[in-house]
């Protein structure tokens, strides 16, 4: 499941591949792929098994598959696995050109262009002249201007905090300078941490005058990836100011003019305790060339039909899941900290769990038709999306692409989305967008009550049932709920649920065998929420879910830089209102911001840890 705030997407950016093109860069990987899905098609039961799902997530949960990052080798790794498995159960190709692959375009962030190179004129140095080139030792950010930049002089400014008493830049000469600071934020020091993110010290810098800002760890374990591209989304991509970042075997030599790796890490250790706040000027000279462009990358979406008579019929039923996850976390979204952002992220629950699901619901359907059983009145189509965590690029491509041809409804008559089913426990499987049919109720209500069900009528979602809401079709998306290891390298194969994974497939063939023998297909009704949401005019850029009890709205995370941040807002928090109104629920909160004023501050009353507190926050513009 994609990131998403009440009002904004998370979107994450990915490393750029050169040379070979994925086609000929991955082929050996996803020719072996392809044969595990063709094997695992092979030795799957004609019935729905518990064996069956788990033999699936953990193949797709597998080091081997590299966390399924779109364009990545894990990720065609998936997308060849799960086309392997459709080939070989017998259904046809639905893709591109009579093939199992949908392909897309999608923005990648920012790669290099031209020429690239950093210069450190430090007289004192054993070599006067310390030219690098963009890679290990440093790397100019997403969020950099372009340009060429002469000789400069160079302060060093701390952590580059100017906030609550406590001022990095005190004395210091800032104007038409590189301002060299370390990531993050002082040790023990709650108040400043929301004035660590990089985009924030830039924009912070550039009003202060600097010319540009140059970023250096430190041995600091909330902080993660020494140097990095400029592929990566680290808050923005827009130009702020000439912004590049180094390593530490290079930051000696640019603070001390020496590369003395024990004087550096004695030096970040008296900033990081506070027991030194303000920076100081350095005898240097800085200059930069800096080419950023936008990229552009392709991903493939995965399409399969499955024709139940002699004829196609003109209505269809699709059910989908994204194959995609966060790779080694370089697309951004993840929600660990420090190093383990950048480990392997299974996604075993998220979302190798929906996609075994409609994989052993596309064998059931296969083998039934295969033996002459099948009874279904409509087609069926199966889909592995790709890009959902970038922003639901793959299914938006294809609902995109089948409106070229007249209305999507009810050529696809419903689509029904499998997102995160594999934490079902002892608690409910929750049915989500219920509200884009009136005859959702009457559907769920036919299936029985084996499964204890939580409805939930909102379509619009982090997930790709939206792309095929907003398409006007009726959907339906089910979902176990979110966890502590949601987009982190600990959604495992060993925390799922194999025995709730197994009834919640059992619940999908009931339920797509109802939907797929209606008389009619469901109503599509557009919902009001919609329009709600989009008229929000604030935001405050947080994710967050409802609290039981109409009490609150809970705070999942928040977005670098947003007024939520510097509001000092975190995980945990439960915000009970704004301004003296009450904040009930997601829908209450909007409408409160909807009553506010952009760049005023006011009160936020929040819960952490049982306790009520009073903040301020300034919201901003919806963009």
């Amino acid at each position: 499941m994609s990131h998403i705030t009440v009002f904004s997407f998370f979107a994450g950016f990915i490393l750029v591949f050169t040379g070979q093109s994925p086609a000929k860069e991955f082929a050996k990987a996803e020719s072996k792929a392809k044969a595990h899905g063709k094997s695992a098609a092979a030795n799957s039961n004609a019935e729905i098994t518990k064996t069956d799902l788990r033999q699936y997530v953990n193949r797709l949960a597998s080091r081997e598959y590299e966390g399924r990052g779109t364009a990545d080798r894990g990720g065609r790794m998936a997308t060849a696995f799960l086309a392997g498995f459709f080939e070989k159960l017998g259904l046809a190709p639905a893709g591109d050109k009579d093939s199992y692959y949908q392909y897309f375009p999608f923005s990648s962030g920012k790669e290099l262009t031209g020429e690239n190179v950093l210069e450190i004129h430090y007289p004192k140095a054993a070599e006067k002249l310390h030219t690098q080139k963009p890679g290990a030792d440093y790397q100019p950010l997403s969020f950099s201007a372009n340009g060429k930049i002469k000789a400069t002089p160079a302060v060093f400014c701390g952590f580059g905090i100017k906030a609550d008493g406590y001022d990095s830049f005190k004395g210091l000469e800032v104007k038409d300078r590189w301002v060299i600071v370390f990531r993050g934020s002082p040790m023990g020091n709650k108040k400043l941490q929301r004035f660590g993110p990089l985009v924030d010290k830039a924009r912070n810098a550039k009003k202060l005058g600097a010319l540009g800002i140059i970023f250096i760890k430190g041995p600091n374990p909330a902080v993660g990836l020494e140097v990095i591209p400029p592929s990566k989304n680290v808050g923005t991509s827009n130009e702020i100011m000439p912004a590049i970042c180094i390593s530490d075997k290079l930051a000696p030599v640019l603070l001390t003019g020496t590369d003395d790796a024990d004087t550096f890490k004695e030096l970040f250790n008296k900033y990081h305790s506070s027991e030194r706040i303000v920076g100081f000027p350095i005898n240097c000279h800085v200059s930069a060339e800096i080419g950023l462009q936008k990229a552009s990358e392709e991903g493939r979406n995965v399409i399969a039909h499955l024709q139940v008579g002699e004829k196609p019929s003109t209505e269809k039923i699709m059910i989908g899941a994204h194959i995609d996850h966060l790779g080694y976390g370089k697309r951004g979204s993840s929600r660990a900290n420090g190093d383990r952002s950048e480990q392997l992220h299974p996604g075993a629950d998220d979302n190798a769990s929906g996609v075994a699901a409609i994989m052993e619901i596309a064998q059931f359907f296969a083998e039934k038709k295969r033996n002459g059983e099948i009874t279904l009145k409509r087609d069926l189509v199966f889909a592995g999306w790709s890009g959902e965590e970038m922003g639901l690029f793959g299914s938006k491509h294809y609902v995109a692409e089948a409106k070229k041809s007249g209305s999507l409804y009810p050529k696809i008559a419903a689509y029904l989305n499998m997102d995160m089913v594999g934490r079902l426990g002892n608690n409910p499987l929750i049915v989500m967008a219920t509200g884009s049919s009136k005859d959702w109720k009457d559907i769920i209500d036919s299936l029985g009550n084996e499964l204890k069900i939580k409805i939930s009528p909102n379509p619009n979602l982090p997930t790709d049932s939206t792309s095929f809401y907003s398409g006007g079709v009726p959907v339906i998306a089910l979902f176990t709920g979110l966890h502590d290891e949601y987009h982190t390298p600990d959604d495992t194969v060993e925390k799922i649920d194999f025995d709730g994974l197994n009834r919640i497939t059992h619940y999908l063939e009931n339920l797509t065998s109802a939907v797929a023998n209606r008389d009619a297909p469901p109503t599509y009704l557009k919902s009001a929420r919609r329009e709600e949401q989009q008229r929000t005019k604030l935001v405050i850029g947080v994710r967050l879910e409802n609290v039981s009890g109409n009490d609150g709205v809970k705070i999942l995370e928040t977005l670098p830089g947003s007024p939520a941040q510097k509001a000092g807002i975190i995980k945990g928090d439960i915000i009970r209102e704004i301004d003296g109104r009450k904040t009930n629920n997601i829908n209450g909160l909007r409408e409160v911001l909807n009553r506010l004023e952009a760049g005023k501050k006011y009160p936020i009353g929040i819960s952490r840890n049982n306790k009520q507190t009073e903040l301020e926050i300034i919201p901003k513009k919806t963009q």
